[in-house]
């Protein structure tokens, strides 16, 4: 019997301005077997998606400690989504110049730490030694995976890094972004335990692989910065 995984680390905002009402985004639906990504957005959730990311950004930024500590622990685990809830509440700077209420998962949050640290620090670092990384590597340098997602997560990147990296960095729901996802998702189907079936929205995509790509920089560059 397959096994279905279904990710959708899904935001919400409430802004004070006034929005114009959702249209779908026309082609914005990415299929593929057995993999399938699914990106069908109304302007509220792409929007909802750049503040999540900016305000991701900036509590790295503000708090770096605490986000590598959110990032040192397994993806998506109970102990990662109580760490973040404890901290990340209510009113913060973060969210007082967008004006916004926001409304997340821990996943989204975790992911969008980890795109702006590598932003910071590995944006122009050599990627190749990603692909030299034997299984011996792996576990020498403590890049194991803890679960499924981190194991689904390292696959990819092993494969890719560059087209990893070229998506975290690239702003949601945009040109960039989609291009980015093209070149991820060949990596979906071979990357799957046999008789699997993904399903993975595009921010969905993004949390479960900026992490990793994070996490295997910080391991191959400890000092890191670029």
């Amino acid at each position: 019997m397959s096994r279905l995984l279904f990710l959708a680390f899904c935001a919400s905002v409430a802004l004070t301005a006034p929005a114009a009402a959702a249209q779908p985004r026309a082609g914005s639906r990415i299929d593929t077997a057995p993999g399938a990504v699914q990106s069908v957005e109304s302007e509220d959730e792409a929007t909802a998606r750049r503040v999540m990311r900016g305000f991701s950004g900036c509590v790295a930024r503000a708090r770096t400690r605490w986000a590598e500590g959110a990032l040192a622990l397994p993806f998506n685990s109970r102990e990662q989504g109580d760490y973040v809830r404890s901290a990340i509440g209510g009113s913060n700077d973060c969210l007082a110049a967008a004006g916004a209420e926001l409304r997340f998962r821990p996943p989204a949050m975790v992911g969008g730490m980890a795109e702006q640290l590598i932003e910071i620090r590995y944006a122009r670092i050599d990627l190749a030694p990603i692909a030299r990384l034997e299984d011996s590597d792996i576990e020498a340098r403590g890049l194991r995976s803890r679960n499924g997602y981190e194991g689904l997560a390292l696959c990819i990147v092993r494969r890719d890094a560059a087209a990893v990296r070229a998506l975290v960095m690239t702003q949601p729901a945009g040109e960039a972004e989609r291009a980015a996802l093209g070149r991820i998702v060949p990596h979906l189907g071979p990357c799957l335990d046999q008789g699997q079936t993904l399903t993975l929205d595009a921010q969905a995509i993004r949390a479960l692989l900026a992490p990793t790509l994070y996490r295997t920089l910080a391991a191959l560059a400890p000092q890191g910065r670029n």
